[in-house]
């Protein structure tokens, strides 16, 4: 063990994966503490808000005393407020899907975002249709329809619906964020999306005027430590880039559906039937099996991170 660590690339190989590993279990938490709220009493709206406004609140002294400053140049400065507003589209489909449906089933619905990734980049000419893109599409679509169970029940319709919006939201934030990663510290670059999107949901609260918040100590927990776990996955997923690049990381966070349901039936008490937990396996499987035929060497980077 001792002659791995003494490889400098080795250690700063397993130093991104274990970043990646724990952004991913701590995004997971940050939507367990989500759930918590809205058990508590709260609705999407304070959560949301809470995690736009606390993680702006936890970035301002970690990017001021590591030394990277708060400033974009002014062209990256805008763009990156601007799709601030689509992030914050992306927050209100997630938080309300999961709001809806079982945590599990939100992330199997939404991690089908790397292969709507894929598609955009293709239908601007950035990149080509592969083998690898076209089995995944009909596997992942496969494992949709067994997600959404329609030979039973079935789960709630808005709930998948906003789960898929989500998805796309998240596809053309990632697509179109792709100039300004190029050339600026993804970390500043993930500070002003969350100060546009932040001021967003404060001007909501303010015109609402009457937000539920949670009437319980265990949702007072979960909204108060939703933002502690959210700026905490995303200093980890994009210190991860860093170390090992952004097919790498990404295709790591592939894991959150799965411990997304895990986290589902331990702590929620949220079970799957097995045609949607099969369903979930196929979807993931699908996505995985893109990103690794990506992560080939002379494979291009759709993913912006």
């Amino acid at each position: 063990m001792a002659g791995l660590l003494d490889d400098p690339a080795r250690r700063r190989a397993l130093a991104g994966i274990a970043l990646a590993v724990g952004a991913t279990l701590t995004f997971t938490a940050s939507t367990v503490a989500a759930v918590f709220s809205y058990e508590g009493g709260g609705e999407p709206l304070a959560a949301i808000s809470a995690r736009y406004v606390g993680a702006m609140l936890v970035f301002v002294p970690l990017l001021h005393f590591t030394g990277i400053g708060l400033a974009l140049p002014r062209r990256e400065r805008l763009i990156s407020l601007a799709l601030g507003g689509l992030a914050a589209i992306q927050a209100y489909c997630l938080y309300t899907s999961i709001a809806h449906i079982a945590v599990g089933l939100t992330f199997a619905i939404f991690y089908i975002y790397p292969i709507l990734v894929a598609l955009i980049a293709i239908a601007f000419r950035q990149d080509r249709i592969t083998p690898a893109i076209a089995v995944g599409l009909v596997v992942a679509f496969t494992g949709l329809i067994l997600v959404f169970d329609v030979t039973g029940e079935g789960p709630n319709l808005w709930g998948s619906l906003l789960a898929i919006g989500a998805a796309i939201s998240w596809s053309i934030l990632v697509i179109a964020s792709g100039g300004v990663l190029r050339t600026q510290d993804p970390r500043l670059f993930t500070f002003h999306l969350q100060i546009s999107a932040g001021l967003i949901y404060l001007a909501i609260c303010l015109i609402a005027g009457d937000v539920a918040l949670p009437q319980t100590v265990k949702g007072w927990a979960g909204l108060i430590t939703l933002p502690l776990f959210y700026a905490v996955s995303m200093l980890g997923f994009f210190g991860a880039i860093a170390l090992i690049g952004s097919i790498r990381a990404s295709l790591l966070m592939n894991l959150e559906p799965v411990f997304s349901i895990a986290a589902g039936f331990l702590i929620l008490g949220q079970v799957l039937t097995p045609l949607q937990l099969a369903g979930a396996a196929l979807v993931i499987g699908a996505v995985l099996a893109v990103r690794i035929e990506e992560a080939r060497p002379g494979a291009q980077d759709a993913d912006s991170g």
